[in-house]
């Protein structure tokens, strides 16, 4: 288990969290990166040290967290889509069309601005992850 934690809609939290993996690899969470966004070099430059924080209480269940040679690519003036580097082009082509429209159409519905975008301090884009087949390199949604 990542932590121990009530798993019900109704406990919600905010937290902070620094993330610590190989120089290679590139950390997200379902939160804001902190310290500029930009991670910190750790132990000689070996390990490179992610900080999120997630201002807007969130329940147990939506906590996320992915680690691996990712790579992030504008689709949108408040989203960006990850994906290992040999499909992220395929990611950002399949979601880089529609993004934006589904943020403004829910906004519409909702009467609200998407949380994700008006939240203080101003958030960066918004992270799709996508996971790939290994086997295959389909697009999993």
């Amino acid at each position: 288990a990542l932590l121990p934690c009530m798993d019900t809609p109704s406990a919600k939290y905010t937290f902070e969290a620094a993330v610590r993996v190989p120089s290679w690899a590139t950390a997200l969470m379902g939160a804001q990166r902190s310290t500029g966004g930009a991670p910190t070099l750790i132990d000689g430059g070996a390990r490179r040290e992610f900080r999120f924080e997630q201002p807007m209480c969130i329940p147990s269940y939506l906590l996320a967290v992915a680690v691996g040679e990712l790579e992030g690519r504008p689709i949108g003036p408040r989203s960006t889509a990850w994906a290992e580097p040999s499909v992220v082009a395929a990611v950002a082509a399949e979601f880089g069309e529609d993004t934006e429209k589904f943020l403004l159409l829910a906004e519409e519905i909702a009467a609200e601005p998407y949380a994700w975008s008006v939240a203080a301090p101003p958030l960066s884009p918004l992270p799709l992850l996508s996971l790939c087949s290994i086997d295959t390199g389909q697009i999993k949604r």
